[in-house]
């Protein structure tokens, strides 16, 4: 049969090797009674949590890196006036810096690496669980707006994305604006080098605007999960970089070097020995 065509195909996506997600979506929506507008996007909400709990501790590991970067960056800042044209020596102690306070810079990419391969396999499974997610409903998602009109005939050309979608299976682009507003906060917050503002403020307007392009034709669902994912994530950096703790100091300009003391080069007058 086709269920058990599908059955044998999701058993080699396992996460963690051993969970067998297609079944823990299946399970989720039986659980609930297969109800279209409930069970399905309370499954991936309810996969997503656990995800993020699982990635919890490496989160906080990077957000506190984060922290300590957000504590030292005057000091960067010193070095970069101080060396200013010369990368290599920014670079080299800056480094060192960052070693002598017991920072590691690249704390903040572990988590990302280590999610791909969970975000990959996710899509796969959604893929397989496709045909079940034509039943399920969101909010306006498989409401009577859905189908009212598509980025193709509003454009022209193109894979037809709905504005909104008739189930969780399909493209909807009312989901995909709001997952790169949620996405331009996430980068907003993680604006944590003053001395890079520039950079920071250009990459809180691309990164939206490129990820809004690249999941415009995704599944509703999948882009359900990362919606949510990113928004615990959202609020996790917020506890950790700006609730709790110290306030992350503001950037002023360097401090300038201290004068140096005048020196008196007027010269002595001789004193005259007193005659006895």
């Amino acid at each position: 049969t086709v269920a058990d065509e599908l059955d044998a195909r999701n058993s080699r996506y396992k996460l963690f090797g051993i969970i067998n997600l297609y079944k823990v979506i299946d399970t989720l929506v039986k659980l609930t009674g297969s109800i279209p507008a409930f069970s399905y996007w309370f499954a991936i909400v309810i996969i997503t949590i656990v995800v993020k709990l699982v990635l919890t501790p490496l989160t906080k590991a990077q957000f506190k890196a984060m922290k300590e970067m957000q504590k030292v960056a005057p000091l960067v800042k010193q070095i970069q006036e101080k060396y200013k044209g010369d990368q290599q020596t920014i670079g080299q102690k800056t480094m060192e810096l960052y070693k002598e306070h017991g920072i590691n810079p690249f704390a903040s990419c572990l988590p990302l690496l280590i999610q791909m391969p969970i975000l990959l396999l996710l899509y796969q499974t959604i893929r397989m669980y496709q045909f079940q997610f034509e039943n399920g409903k969101f909010l306006w998602i498989g409401s009577s707006l859905s189908h009212l009109t598509s980025v193709t005939n509003i454009v022209g050309g193109g894979a037809q994305v709905w504005v909104t979608a008739k189930n969780l299976a399909e493209p909807d682009l009312i989901l995909v604006i709001i997952y790169a507003i949620s996405m331009y906060v996430s980068t907003k917050l993680s604006n944590v080098d003053p001395t890079q503002a520039e950079q920071q403020r250009v990459m809180a307007v691309m990164m939206p605007i490129m990820f809004a392009f690249l999941f415009a034709g995704f599944q509703s669902a999948f882009l359900l999960y990362w919606l949510v994912f990113n928004i615990i994530q959202t609020v996790q950096q917020y506890l950790i970089l700006y609730k709790h703790g110290e306030p992350v100091p503001e950037v002023g300009p360097a401090p300038s070097p201290a004068p140096e003391q005048p020196t008196d080069q007027t010269p002595r007058r001789p004193r005259r020995r007193r005659r006895r």
